[in-house]
């Protein structure tokens, strides 16, 4: 029987590479402890369990038998000028449309695929994560969801994006960002957290792009950590506001599942967490390699440039692909 394989590296910590189980759990249920991975919708959710230390490189992944589905330029500029007309008549703050990316990979190379991410974005959560009950994800993301060291918790909401350091921001990004900060703060001061500290927003590095970047800093106590992150998640940044209505409307608007895609990802325990959101990842099935790109739209948003968008985050993996 196939061991299922899980390889991460936290930014400026050592790589992991491990043999074992992943566990479908019910978090409503269950405080999980340990690597877990949850899709967007977080209707699942897995640990990984059973943890041995690779001692090999000869290994086998698993693979989904079903693909996604992707769509076409044209395709999705329809699909980007009905869900900004959806916006306007529904007074919708911020909504994320997503499409799906397809690029050819070499399956054997998926260990040098690790490594080359690793050593291309040390300032990003990277991971290999292959199951027989959901195949292998693959990605690079730079958004922390919750860090917390005993009660000390950092977080950060991500929002806006360009490609060149020298292209001013300009008010549709800052308004995105605006957004996302708002609803996070909100949040924050609903859970009674103390020793609030904001920094930003300031402009970010992410690989091939660049965003801007607020950060906080709060005490926050154990028996809130799970509770918090069901709050925030999924956050303004990869679903929109009002939540319900942004919700509503990604999922009238997109063909494919999102699964993994903007879920989180990442550490998590009584004592300590180091939570990401799942972005810059893709789904490897044989030859291929099925990225999952968003954009977060406003009723000022140009189909074309969110097009643009998500080309540019594609190079975070495609760049390792070539």
């Amino acid at each position: 029987m196939m061991k299922d394989v899980l390889f991460y590296r936290f930014p400026g910590e050592q790589e992991h590479r491990l043999i074992g189980k992943f566990k479908e759990i019910d978090y409503e249920v269950d405080f999980p402890e340990g690597f877990v991975i949850s899709s967007f919708d977080k209707k699942n959710m897995y640990v990984f369990e059973e943890k041995s230390i690779l001692t090999t490189q000869n290994l086998s992944f698993h693979s989904s038998l079903r693909l996604p589905i992707t769509i076409s330029k044209e395709e999705y500029l329809a699909q980007a000028n009905s869900f900004i007309a959806a916006i306007k008549t529904d007074k919708i703050d911020k909504a994320i449309l997503s499409r799906v990316k397809e690029s050819k990979i070499k399956p054997s190379e998926i260990v040098d695929y690790f490594e080359r991410l690793c050593k291309k974005y040390p300032n990003t959560f990277v991971y290999v994560a292959s199951s027989d009950k959901f195949g292998t994800w693959m990605g690079a993301t730079p958004e922390i969801l919750l860090k917390v060291n005993n009660q000390s918790a950092t977080t950060m909401s991500l929002a806006g994006t360009k490609k060149d350091v020298k292209q001013e921001w300009g008010s549709k990004e800052f308004e995105e960002q605006r957004i996302v900060t708002d609803s996070l703060f909100n949040s924050i001061e609903k859970f009674a957290i103390s020793n609030i500290e904001k920094n930003g927003p300031y402009t970010y590095n992410a690989g091939p792009i660049y965003h801007l970047r607020t950060d906080f800093k709060f005490e926050i106590k154990y028996q809130n950590i799970l509770p918090f992150i069901k709050a925030i998640h999924p956050t303004p940044a990869v679903g929109g506001l009002p939540f319900d209505k942004a919700i509503e409307l990604i999922n009238h608007t997109e063909k494919h599942d999102r699964k993994f895609y903007s879920g989180f990802i990442g550490l998590i325990s009584k004592e300590s967490s180091n939570l990401f959101v799942n972005l810059r990842c893709c789904q490897l099935i044989g030859s291929s390699a099925f990225l999952y790109l968003g954009g977060g739209f406003t009723k000022d948003s140009d189909p074309f440039l969110e097009w643009e968008e998500t080309e540019n985050k594609s190079l975070t993996l495609n760049s390792i692909f070539m």
